[in-house]
């Protein structure tokens, strides 16, 4: 963990860096077993405060529990799965995009699944995007191809309509049944630029799309219609956003705002109504004012490689493991980034001024163990101290942040535990003549008796006539036994014995079983 020097918008990061602080500690975690996916990951949803998803090209839906830091179960399918989002007006739907172009439909309630809904796109569905404005009553998908459909989020959606390129700058809709499909078919055959579709005529050739394509659905303050929502797509390979707004009374998008970004985007994240950050090849983060559809400034995130920036998420935590001795002043907030092309990824601190005056300064940088020339594909805020990074394989990895002096104070009081425990299980192996798992008076008695001679009390302690005060001693051994026999059973039990030996261990006394001490001799 690095703590990094401030930058200015556009300037380059200062690569000589200082630890955040000495009492903070980033501990990475990789879950090694049979569970674990053992091909691309290829998606990743927060789930509830417990558990989050992940799904990859191996067949197979996996549940991870947090505080365990492990794999819970796996869900397996008969298809790969490439993308996944949660919908559902109770949030308990979850749709993943499933071979060339299916869906596939859990209930995370019942955690089974609900439907397989065939040839959903004729192309590999790129994005899943639940429309929150919308109350998540309905969901859209993008494929390869750029076209995108909206169904209802039930337990057995319906296709209520297709929007066909929809980078393209016109409102060609078709509705539910086959017909939309026979164009988008015929793109993905043929490619060409004047294909015939099934409403009769030509379709122009519109931007063409691809599988690093995406589609984010924008908090929009001008948008009041009940029946539309306002969604965003970026486009790989014209190197440009557009912001649509899409009716789903009417069945017609209307694209209100194009931006043109510097280099081509990867990745997109909605600061607020006003404001968004869009991260671009070559590790950019741009500014987008979204009210004047100016860049506004430009960051380099990740410069250190050309691939694209591939997560932007706005951390929730507030916790000063995270923020170290930064102050929590009014509109900033902690950014995390990774880049397809880096191993590392970064934390920010943002800080949002009235006039979208946006700044990103460099807070921390988390160097990963991940093999070398991986990068890290997907980022997730499962708590306030834990970020889960998933690289550009299959592997991943859980970063706990932790206070190092709690730490110490951990192991210090586990390895006294331990110490405990293994001090118990001598003083009864050496004092408990019968071996019944209790220790009488006497017994007891032999036991203080060592004790005082380890301190040199006296060789002659506790032999009758030897000692002016043996019997005010044994009056005060007596008293002791009975004080630490809380239930009044003239035995002293391990249970009621750890406080005694704590106290011994406190004092130096070492025990040592008559087996250890016929080795030693």
């Amino acid at each position: 963990m690095r703590r990094e020097d401030s930058a200015r918008s556009g300037d380059k990061i200062d690569h000589n860096l200082k630890n955040i602080s000495e009492n903070v500690l980033v501990m990475e975690k990789e879950h090694k077993n049979s569970s674990v996916h053992k091909d691309l990951v290829t998606g990743i949803w927060n789930l509830n405060d417990q558990e989050f998803l992940t799904c990859g090209i191996e067949h197979a839906l996996k549940i991870w529990d947090k505080s365990l830091q492990s794999c819970d179960y796996t869900i397996e399918t008969h298809q790969p799965l490439y993308t996944m989002a949660v919908t559902g007006e109770r949030g308990d739907i979850m749709i993943a995009a499933l071979g060339p172009g299916d869906l596939i439909v859990f209930g995370l309630g019942s955690k089974n699944q609900l439907d397989i809904v065939e040839q959903a796109h004729h192309a590999a569905v790129v994005q899943v995007c639940s429309l929150q404005k919308l109350k998540n009553k309905y969901f859209a998908t993008r494929c390869v191809l750029g076209h995108v459909n909206i169904w209802s989020s039930t337990a057995h959606p319906d296709r209520l309509f297709t929007i066909e390129n929809i980078d393209r700058d016109d409102a060609v809709v078709g509705g539910s049944g086959s017909q939309s499909h026979q164009h988008e078919s015929s793109i993905l055959n043929k490619g060409g630029a004047n294909e015939e579709t099934a409403f009769g005529g030509t379709a122009r050739q519109g931007p063409l799309a691809s599988d690093r394509d995406r589609m984010l659905e924008l908090r929009y303050r001008l948008q009041n219609q009940s029946s539309s929502t306002v969604l965003c797509f970026s486009n790989y390979n014209e190197s440009q956003i557009l912001i649509a707004i899409v009716d789903l009374k009417t069945r017609r998008k209307n694209i209100i705002k194009t931006f043109k970004n510097q280099r081509r985007p990867t990745f997109m994240h909605q600061i607020d109504e006003s404001n968004l950050l869009v991260g671009t090849e070559g590790g950019l983060i741009e500014h987008w004012s979204i009210d004047t559809d100016q860049l506004i400034s430009t960051f380099e995130a990740h410069t250190s490689s050309d691939e694209g920036v591939s997560s932007i998420i706005q951390l929730k935590s507030t916790n000063y493991l995270l923020w170290g001795e930064q102050e929590m002043a009014e509109g900033s907030s902690l950014i995390a980034s990774s880049s397809l092309g880096c191993p590392d990824f970064r934390l920010w601190l943002m800080q949002l001024s009235e006039g979208n005056q946006l700044s990103l300064t460099p807070h921390m940088r988390i160097e990963t163990s991940f093999a070398p020339g991986t990068g890290i594909r997907y980022l997730l805020e499962a708590t306030e101290t834990q970020i889960v990074a998933v690289d550009t394989d299959r592997t991943l990895k859980f970063y706990e942040f932790i206070d190092k002096r709690i730490k110490e104070e951990t192991e210090r009081v586990a390895k006294e535990e331990e110490e405990i425990i293994k001090g118990l299980k001598e003083l009864f192996e050496k004092y408990d003549a019968d071996q019944n798992g209790m220790l009488t008076f006497d017994e007891f008695a032999v036991m203080a008796e060592d004790f005082f001679r380890t301190f040199g009390v006296g060789d002659d302690v506790g032999k009758p006539g030897n000692n002016p005060w043996t019997k005010d001693h044994e009056n005060k051994l007596r008293g002791m036994f009975d004080q630490w026999d809380e239930d009044g059973s003239n035995y002293l039990t391990k249970a009621e014995m750890r406080p005694i030996v704590k106290k011994m261990i406190g004092q130096g006394f070492q025990f040592q079983s008559p087996t250890k001490k016929r080795e030693v001799e």
